[in-house]
């Protein structure tokens, strides 16, 4: 998730392992914790290592095990009369607690990032699949702001009771993030059985900055559908579906190193197109509507008219700063409470959102 919510959920899990030993630096030793793994982007190579090795090594629970001895160490070392006690027997003043407490800031970080669609590679080395569940938008207030709120009382009073509330809500709020998926999975897939639509692969994510509104992505050999739902909308309400074609002939024949990484971590939920002669893989997980947050020109069309690779890949993201919030959200929050509301038709309208774009 973003590193907000990183350091808060961090400074959280210092707070209760640790408050009572060392004070406010628990807090900022768990925040610090809990954003460390995502240094990882100091190491990437290109624009695709870029995409698909982020949550690898440094989010993974064996590596994040091996590290936290040292890490404890150095904590031992600036805390001296904290740690004194080396028997065993003394449970929380031994150094393998201070072992346990660090890992176990370290792995708020890799675990909370589980519940998002990005993908997590928890069991690297051994496992180099990327995780998600896919039930937590990236970037979700409600999980958040209560949180901080909690946080901030706790090391302000020094009382730990808010910050073990904070983390009940939020863990709270994270359970029902996967009851509230699989509910509108059983209606996506309800939906797309009435419409006798095949789906090669089938995916129900959040839309921004909620667990209310629902989306769904359904793979077909030609293109995908997208379907939305509320929470709120009555059981037995007809859901508007909109199709949009991918053509993955586009592809170069040979298809190159980056762009079966590009296929394997999105986990076959990408879109081709050609846009002026150039091929473009776009990972429909994040963003839509032709505005993708993770674009990837893989090809392009030579003078003789044949698909040709490109020899590096070159990236194209969205990000927030380059889009208009407001009318998204505006949009979203309306769609929550009316199920009347037609969200394709303000995507439809909007220029922001052209689906004909690529940045």
């Amino acid at each position: 998730m973003d590193s907000i919510t990183q350091i808060v959920l961090g400074a959280a899990v210092g707070e209760v392992l640790l408050g009572k030993k060392i004070g406010r630096k628990a807090a900022l030793y768990g925040a610090f914790f809990g954003t460390f793994p995502d240094l990882d982007v100091l190491w990437v190579k290109n624009a695709v290592d870029s995409f698909t090795e982020h949550r690898s090594f440094s989010h993974s629970l064996f590596v994040l095990l091996l590290v936290s001895p040292v890490f404890a160490w150095l904590m031992k070392q600036w805390h001296p009369l904290t740690i004194m006690k080396e028997d065993q027997s003394q449970d929380t003043n031994s150094f393998q607690y201070f072992v346990f407490s660090v890992y176990t800031m370290l792995a708020t970080h890799p675990i909370l990032d589980w519940f998002t669609v990005y993908g997590t590679q928890l069991l690297w080395p051994f496992n180099k699949f990327p995780f998600g569940l896919s039930s937590v938008y990236i970037v979700d207030p409600l999980y958040t702001l209560p949180f901080l709120i909690c946080l901030l009382i706790t090391i302000k009073t020094r009382k730990r009771t808010p910050v073990i509330v904070g983390l009940i809500l939020s863990s709270s709020y994270l359970v029902w993030s996967l009851f509230a998926q699989s509910m509108q999975n059983e209606h996506f897939e309800a939906d797309l059985k009435q419409k006798g639509i095949v789906a090669v692969g089938s995916m129900t994510l959040p839309m921004p900055l909620n667990t209310f509104l629902w989306k769904n992505i359904a793979m077909t050999e030609d293109g995908y559908w997208i379907t939305f739902r509320s929470v709120f909308d009555p059981k037995n309400l007809p859901l508007k579906s909109q199709f949009f074609r991918s053509d993955s002939t586009l592809l170069p024949r040979e298809q190159t190193h980056d762009v079966k990484k590009l296929q394997a971590f999105t986990k076959g939920f990408y879109q081709v197109v050609e846009r002026d002669g150039q091929v473009w893989l776009s990972d429909l997980r994040m963003g839509g509507f032709g505005r993708f947050v993770f674009n990837f020109n893989v090809a392009f069309r030579n003078k003789g008219g044949e698909i040709e690779a490109h020899g590096e890949v070159q990236s194209k993201s969205i990000r927030p700063a380059q889009v208009d919030v407001g009318p998204v959200l505006s949009a979203v929050i309306n769609r929550i409470s009316k199920s009347n509301e037609d969200l394709f038709e303000f995507f439809d309208g909007a220029e922001m959102l052209d689906r004909e774009e690529v940045d």
